[in-house]
């Protein structure tokens, strides 16, 4: 290595940046060591964010310096073979490391502090979720456990097989447009700013407030599902790997009704990984072009469960399927401006639904949390009322 390639690289590691992993676990993972290993390593390379620890596996998304999150990534893979005796290959930890955005000062797209929790699940797909016994000290923990009634815990169905971003691609793209439906797993306001949309293939869009809701979409969803080859994505896959076993699960079930799917298939790393290849940065509401562009079937911008709230790497914002939900006019930015921390964000007054206003629109309302005044009119997720925007059942959407 030359003297500017070292300067390079070491300009590399000080970059902060966002990284977003999950593992499912062969075999068991001991949760009270993994816990304090998590709390432990996490503290000493000054890494902070959110990490769910269960017997099942791990799920989390951490902020810090890119030298000290490849070296936890190292440290992680050993730890996880260790602590299932299993071989290197076997350990399928999914991690993907995400810029922040240049239109937003670094300081407010990191997390502030470090939370670890230990769960009955990697991601929760049926609630309510019973939570673990209460620690008595910092050592004494109870090893959680999974839920009985949950439909996938003595499934013989296994998660979809993955296909890889350009995987991903050719196949949409070379697929019989009559055997084909694009299922996204993530809730109403991802979706609202972003999904995929490919030309004579349907996408069923969940619109659902949380994702326990997605099994009910699923099951009255069966006429539509039936006979078609799905394609299921989320954001960085962690919820394609049990929506997907729940899919095969319902199929295999009485609730069925009609011709089986005939195949079911994940995004691997979700639309992270996809956009990693497809997409094209960003500053505000501009992209830079790039050879992929045309290319890219993803619409749109990626919501994220960081400060960011949404990832440079954008799809087609062209075709952005973001609007105010008063004025319609086209708008994609739910904090308008402004980073998460700041608190800009415009909720339903009744069931607090994030919705996208307009900046213009959003000075003459008065939004959930917000001190009311005689002179604005409440923000509601209806026209003029609370219509419960996301409930399950009512707002499944095929575009």
């Amino acid at each position: 290595m030359d003297e500017k390639e070292g300067i390079v690289k070491k300009i590399e590691d000080e970059v902060l940046i966002i990284a977003l992993f999950y593992c499912y676990t062969p075999k068991n993972l001991n949760t009270p060591s993994h816990f304090e290993f998590q709390s432990d390593i996490c503290s000493s390379l000054n890494l902070n964010g959110r990490i769910r620890v269960s017997s099942e596996g791990i799920n989390g998304v951490l902020s810090g310096k890119h030298k000290n999150l490849k070296y936890y990534e190292d440290v992680l893979r050993k730890e996880l073979n260790n602590s299932c005796q299993c071989e290197e290959k076997m350990i399928d930890l999914d991690m993907k490391y995400c810029h922040l955005r240049q239109d937003l000062p670094v300081e407010i797209q990191i997390f502030r502090n470090l939370s670890v929790k230990e769960t009955n699940n990697v991601v929760s797909l049926f609630d309510p979720e019973t939570p673990p016994p209460p620690r008595k000290g910092r050592r004494k923990v109870t090893l959680t456990q999974q839920r009985m009634d949950n439909p996938i815990v003595n499934s013989k169905c296994k998660p979809a097989p993955h296909l890889s971003p350009s995987e991903w691609q050719d196949h949409l793209i070379s697929e019989n447009k009559n055997d084909a439906i694009l299922l996204d797993a993530r809730n109403i306001y991802e979706s609202n700013i972003g999904y995929f949309s490919v030309r004579d293939i349907p996408t069923l869009l969940a619109n659902t407030r949380k994702y326990s809701d997605l099994p009910s979409v699923m099951e009255h969803s069966i006429s539509m599902l039936a006979g078609k080859n799905v394609y299921m994505y989320c954001t960085g896959g962690v919820r394609c790997e049990r929506a997907s076993q729940y899919l095969a699960t319902l199929a295999n079930s009485e609730k069925w009704v009609g011709e089986k799917p005939k195949r079911i298939y994940q995004l691997r790393g979700g639309i992270q990984h996809y956009l990693e290849l497809y997409g094209f940065p960003s500053i505000g509401n501009n992209a830079v072009n790039n050879n992929n562009q045309e290319k890219c079937l993803f619409s749109g911008k990626n919501f994220v469960f960081d400060p960011r709230r949404t990832d440079p790497q954008v799809g087609r914002l062209k075709d952005s399927p973001g609007k105010c939900v008063l004025c319609k006019v086209a708008h994609d930015d739910y904090d308008n401006g402004h980073a998460q921390y700041d608190n800009c964000e415009a909720r339903c007054c009744r069931c607090r639904s994030l919705l996208l206003v307009c900046s213009t629109c959003r000075e003459n309302i008065c939004a959930w949390g917000e001190k009311l005044k005689s002179d604005k009119p409440k923000l509601f997720c209806g026209t003029s009322s609370c219509v419960d925007q996301g409930n399950a059942v009512n707002f499944i959407e095929v575009k």
